[in-house]
């Protein structure tokens, strides 16, 4: 692992560093991983990137191979569209990008929002951190969060419910 990357945007962005490249490289994994997600995307994530929004990212030889979005807020710290590139699909790099996305969050039991082909590639790794599925969406997604989080979960789906 000495030759990947784990970083994110707002520290790129903290070095004066462009992060367009980055960012057009996820929306492009995005249109293939998470179809659903591009109005979201451009719309919502994009522009909080210089507030309570993140992209965190592994990189090895200039390529992304993996990325997951972040919201932080009082009401919710949520992980959503976690990838990573399937010839990468071992435990130590999700370990490595989820480990970097809750101390950024600065919450270890946050919201996770998974497709269930990324379900699928991480299931150990949640298993492993005691994190169950609590909920499925109409679009097929996953609410992933640790048993002690259902109250939070109720409350966001009533939210959004209303």
């Amino acid at each position: 692992m000495k030759d990947i990357i784990c970083t994110d945007i707002q520290s790129l962005k903290e070095q004066n560093i462009n992060v367009e490249f980055v960012i057009d490289e996820v929306r492009t994994i995005m249109e293939q991983e998470y179809p659903d997600y591009i109005e979201w995307f451009d719309n919502k994530l994009v522009p909080g990137l210089d507030s309570d929004r993140n992209i965190i990212f592994l990189m090895k030889n200039h390529n992304i191979i993996g990325f997951v979005n972040l919201k932080r807020s009082i009401k919710e710290n949520k992980i959503s569209n976690l990838y990573i590139k399937p010839s990468f699909n071992y435990k130590k790099h999700w370990e490595l990008i989820m480990d970097k996305a809750t101390g950024w969050l600065k919450d270890d039991d946050p919201i996770i929002i998974l497709s269930k082909k990324q379900l699928i590639r991480c299931n150990a790794l949640l298993y492993a951190k005691n994190w169950y599925i609590s909920d499925k969406r109409k679009n097929d997604d996953f609410i992933i969060n640790r048993p002690n989080d259902i109250e939070k979960i109720k409350r966001i789906l009533k939210k959004k419910s209303s």
